[in-house]
Parts: structure tokens; C-alpha cells; sequence
């Protein structure tokens, strides 16, 4: 779960909490506006294991409604870094509209494919070429219909083939 954050009590009920207008997203909120409250550190620790499984929120909701709170957390950020305040506060909260949405359930398999798309890329940036490949691979075997995939394999692949003939002294072919 790559949201996650370990907070001290005092920030969190100065903000009142989480909002309970959000259905998914709530910690991505409550996340962005503690960012405007001061400094916020990395710790680059594993400080809990999420386990994906098909019955949890994220796997209920359709994309489109998870897209919609995704996009209202960065709406909200956007509207405090500019004025203070956003309309979720000024009692204006956005509205879903089901009508205008895609119905697709993103599965667990599926968001566990983008997490490895997500890791591969990091990989990839931190010069570890063929992790990253063999990561990619196994998210194109988990979604073999996602160009994502497919292009996140291919670049990797690249990447360590390249590597590869430098370390021989040579030329990627």
C-alpha cells in the first residue's frame, strides 16, 4: 500500500480527522492537507503489510468512483495551496455522477499489476534493469491485455540489454 504514513495524534485531531464525505481516499486527504500543516519525512521502512483480496473497499468501488475521490483529493489540495481552504470545508462538496462514469471494478489482480508497474519503474530509475524487467514480466502476466505492461516490460528490457553490453564492453544490438 504505498499511501501509508505514521502520523502523530496532535496533528490529526487539530484537522479534525479524516472526512467522512469520502467514500475511498480519506487518507489521501487527510495526507495532503497535513502536508500544509508543516515538514513531512520519509522513512523508507516497511512499517506494515497491506494485504490486496477481492472484498476490500478498493475492490468494491468501480474506477470511476475511485477516480472521482482521487481526483476531488487533488482538487481539495489545489484549492487550500491557493485560498486556504477548499470546498469540502465550504460545505460545496463535489458530486458523483454515476450517469457520466465507467462501471469497471478494478480487481485485486489488476491494482496488484500496477503496483508492480509502479515498482518496475522504480527499478528502472534506480539502475536495477533487470529487476525491473522481471517485475514488468510479472505484471504482463497478471494483465497480458495492458499496453502499460507491455511497454514497461519493453523499456526495462532495453535497459538491461544495454547494461548488459556496456558491462561487456559493447553495443546493445
Amino acid at each position: 500500500h504505498q499511501c501509508a504514513w505514521l502520523m502523530r495524534r496532535t496533528p490529526v485531531l487539530s484537522l479534525g480527522g479524516r472526512r467522512d464525505w469520502f467514500e475511498i481516499g480519506d487518507d489521501l486527504d487527510l495526507q495532503c492537507r497535513i502536508g500544509f500543516l508543516g515538514k513531512v519525512r520519509f522513512v523508507p521502512e516497511v512499517a506494515y503489510v497491506y494485504r490486496l483480496y477481492e472484498g476490500s473497499i478498493t475492490h468494491r468501488l468501480t474506477a470511476a468512483k475511485m477516480a472521482f475521490f482521487r481526483k476531488a483529493v487533488q482538487d481539495f489540495a489545489r484549492q487550500r495551496r491557493e485560498t486556504g481552504t477548499d470546498d469540502l470545508d465550504a460545505g460545496r462538496p463535489p458530486v458523483f455522477d454515476p450517469d457520466g462514469a465507467d462501471a469497471d471494478i478494478l480487481s485485486a489482480s489488476d491494482q496488484f499489476a500496477g503496483h508492480l508497474l509502479t515498482y518496475a519503474h522504480r527499478l528502472r530509475q534506480e539502475g536495477r534493469p533487470a529487476e525491473a524487467a522481471r517485475t514488468a514480466w510479472w505484471a504482463v502476466r497478471m494483465r497480458a491485455g495492458a499496453p502499460a505492461a507491455w511497454r514497461t516490460l519493453a523499456a526495462a528490457s532495453l535497459d538491461w540489454m544495454k547494461s548488459a553490453a556496456r558491462r561487456r564492453g559493447g553495443r546493445a544490438a
